[in-house]
């Protein structure tokens, strides 16, 4: 069984040997488009991934490195999702891409900003199950020209804390729809598999909320902070840039950015109920 999808500029190849895996093998940037057919035969693939079953487990092969198992299926899974994320964050041909979560909020692009552990994925799972579009979880493309922000097709990982308070995709998770996967401790989440149009437009990003990991104690709290400070944050979060190997570009990269937060409003988020903190940001740009 082989999966062709598009992912930005590149397009990966999922396969495995074996049709017990054909789920997990759906999960995979399932909310990434088929890949197009080019030329009148189809485009090869850039990136090959397989999960092949062996008698004593579960073997993952993934591009330029040893093969890693044999495993469980889910942590054979686990290794290719991460892979095929580093590979795109790698390639050449890549996009430029941001460490962060991104919400459609009132027509304004909202970015969520912070360490890993700081809650992206768990508020932007909250604001999706309340009916907002987003660019992602945890990772949002960026185009320096016409500076817009966009949409990423990784899946979201949440625990089973995030899921306990989020009916909707408890119950995605518990009924086995296509596109999500659970490789404990987590699960991987589609966009796709919760709402068909999760994806919201690429566009200029209005709002930008700055999470810390160490501030989930009290209650919600969404205060105004500076905006400077904010964007400088979004900048250093640019996964890719190294890519861009001059001086000058590097520094357009920078200007780019800031540019495209010039009229950006800036907030602080904190709390200890990601539920409570939806609301309160949803007050707090009304």
């Amino acid at each position: 069984m082989h999966r062709r999808v598009a992912v930005g500029e590149l397009v990966l190849d999922f396969a495995t040997d074996d049709p017990s895996a054909s789920a997990a093998l759906q999960a995979l940037y399932h909310a990434a488009p088929p890949a197009p057919p080019g030329g009148g035969t189809d485009r090869p693939a850039d990136l090959h991934y397989r999960l092949n079953r062996r008698p004593e487990g579960w073997l993952a092969h993934s591009p330029a490195r040893p093969p890693f198992g044999p495993t469980s299926l889910s942590d054979a899974w686990a290794f290719l999702e991460w892979r095929a994320t580093e590979d795109l964050l790698a390639a050449p041909r890549g996009a430029i891409y941001l460490h962060g979560a991104g919400i459609c909020m009132g027509g304004r692009g909202v970015l969520l900003i912070g360490p890993s552990g700081a809650g992206k994925s768990t508020l932007a799972a909250h604001l999706a199950a309340r009916g907002y579009r987003v660019w992602g979880d945890d990772l949002v493309r960026f185009a320096p020209v016409p500076r817009h922000f966009s949409a990423s097709e990784r899946s979201w990982k949440l625990d089973d804390k995030s899921l306990s308070d989020i009916e909707l995709l408890s119950e995605v998770c518990a009924g086995g729809a296509p596109g999500t996967f659970f490789a404990p401790p987590c699960w991987y989440v589609s966009p796709a598999a919760i709402r068909v149009d999760w994806r919201a437009e690429p566009g200029s990003a209005g709002v930008v909320v700055l999470l810390e990991a160490s501030r989930h104690a009290g209650p919600a709290r969404v205060e105004r902070t500076s905006e400077g400070a904010a964007a400088l944050e979004v900048a250093q979060a640019l996964i890719g840039a190294d890519r861009v190997t001059t001086p000058g570009e590097r520094a357009n990269l920078m200007t780019s950015v800031l540019e495209a937060l010039e009229d950006a409003v800036a907030f602080e988020a904190r709390g200890n109920s990601p539920r409570a903190l939806a609301v309160a940001l949803e007050e707090a740009l009304a």
